[in-house]
């Protein structure tokens, strides 16, 4: 049952936006459907190499200024209900680009949208994306905080999450020809459940990035580590950009009092186009790999999968399958919180570790305005949640995969969306909880689905500033 009551101020505001708006896109290209559909279609390898957010503006060529605000509300499903506003204003003068978007949301979920349980006034907000861009020939740099788009799946990669909380970060990116290379350095949020002490977490990554010039496929290959301590500052030995970070353990360089708090893992994502518009792809996590004979098992993750674009009775349809495996300890560690986790949201993939999953996904234009969206994930997830504490010590063969008990989740979202010049009004039937409850708290059943109704509307107003 949808309860609208308690949403009925809410309703106003989205009523004068009406009024007043025009229905530009936002730059959000990871969560935006259509931006999903148009690279379904022709599948531009080059988006690999981009920054996150992809865009800061529109129409370049008129406008160097970009002020908007999109009120945005959800009622029923398994979240029940949930209010957003984002505001956000951007800048694009010769080589550089601005954007600061700040977000609000009702108290009830900060923790499950922003990764923020600070509350006032019955809101939670949190700046999502505030950062200073260089773009120039041959060097990009980023200075400041935003989503980190290093997979081949938009919203749901094992690399690391899009749809997560931002954390600030500076990355720099080198062109060679067909080449690029990416080093980043940032800083996640804190671990603060003892409250006598604030374990700072740091983050660092690099990876190289080779796409064909035919447009056929595109290899990537990494590494990231997050690495803690009470009063832990910038390693230097993590900003080389050609130096694996596996000689640190090697070398004797990492911390180890109390616990080994340097947690790494290499990775490697590959694509390949068969035509503009069907493409394969693979993501690979290689979290702990025992060189010397010990005890411990071999901890990774992959994916593999297809996406595209098909016609059926003059219906455009896009779609995307895959599969996902993520062993019992993949990203999880014994350090002092080095498990790959930020602000209680996983990381890699959305619903943490000790799981695998089978997913597809689909949407279809019935007409110009109607868009029919399917998506189902059948997820078995072991009792590990990105909280356990790290046990892999053992070997014992009549472990069972995912770790027992097990939770069978019917992860499905059936929804007919109209999209309109008075906003996107999207009416369904959901199971999908919070990715958080799954992969951080620990989800114990699955969700019962329910009928759920979403609005979202888009101003976008640009200016010529001299």
């Amino acid at each position: 049952m949808i309860r609208l009551r308690s949403s009925l101020p809410f309703l106003g505001v989205f009523l004068f936006s009406l009024v007043v708006g025009q229905n530009m896109q936002q730059q959000e290209d990871i969560y935006n459907p259509l931006k999903h559909q148009s690279f379904r279609k022709i599948h531009p390898l080059s988006v690999f190499k981009l920054f996150s957010p992809f865009n800061t503006g529109y129409d370049s060529s008129k406008y160097n200024t970009l002020l908007g605000f999109s009120p945005d509300f959800y009622s029923g499903g398994v979240k029940n209900d949930v209010y957003k506003f984002h505001l956000w204003g951007s800048m694009n003068i010769k080589n550089w680009s601005l954007l600061i978007e700040p977000v609000v949301v009702n108290k009830s979920h900060g923790q499950d949208v922003l990764g923020s349980s600070f509350t006032r006034f019955g809101i939670s907000g949190r700046i999502v994306n505030a950062f200073l861009r260089y773009k120039g020939e041959s060097l990009n740099v980023h200075v400041g905080r935003s989503p980190l788009f290093w997979g081949q799946s938009f919203t749901k990669s094992i690399i690391h999450t899009t749809t997560g909380p931002t954390y600030d970060h500076v990355s720099v990116k080198i062109d060679f020809a067909n080449v690029q290379f990416e080093i980043f350095s940032g800083q996640l949020g804190p671990d603060t459940a003892n409250v006598d002490v604030r374990i700072k977490r740091l983050t660092a990554g690099h990876r190289m990035v080779w796409i064909s010039p035919s447009n056929k496929w595109m290899i990537s290959v990494g590494e990231q580590v997050v690495y803690t301590g009470t009063h832990r500052s910038l390693e230097f030995m993590y900003i080389n950009p050609f130096v694996p970070y596996f000689f640190s353990a090697v070398e004797g360089d990492e911390l180890y009092d109390p616990n080994d708090s340097d947690n790494s893992i290499i990775f490697l994502t590959a694509r390949y186009n068969i035509t503009p518009s069907f493409s394969l792809y693979n993501e690979l996590v290689i979290d702990d790999f025992q060189v010397d004979k010990n005890n411990l098992k071999n901890q990774y993750g992959f994916r593999i999968g297809a996406d595209g674009a098909i016609t059926i009775v003059n219906i455009p349809l896009t779609w995307e399958s895959d599969f996902t495996k993520m062993n019992s300890w993949t990203n999880i560690h014994y350090g002092q919180s080095t498990s790959w986790v930020n602000r209680g949201h996983a990381l890699g993939y959305i619903y943490g570790t000790d799981l695998w999953s089978a997913h597809i996904q689909g949407d279809a234009w019935l007409t110009n305005e109607i868009l029919l969206n399917i998506d189902y994930t059948w997820l078995v997830k072991g009792s590990n949640s990105l909280q356990a504490l790290y046990e892999n010590w053992y070997e014992i063969d009549s472990n069972s995969f995912p770790s027992s008990p097990t939770i069978n989740h019917n992860l499905l979202s059936i929804s007919m969306g109209w999209w309109s010049q008075y906003g996107m009004i999207e009416v369904g039937y959901s199971s999908i909880p919070f990715d958080n409850y799954i992969a951080y708290e620990g989800l114990i059943k699955q969700s019962d689905g329910k009928i759920f109704i979403h609005y979202k509307y888009i101003f976008q107003k640009g200016f010529e500033l001299r």
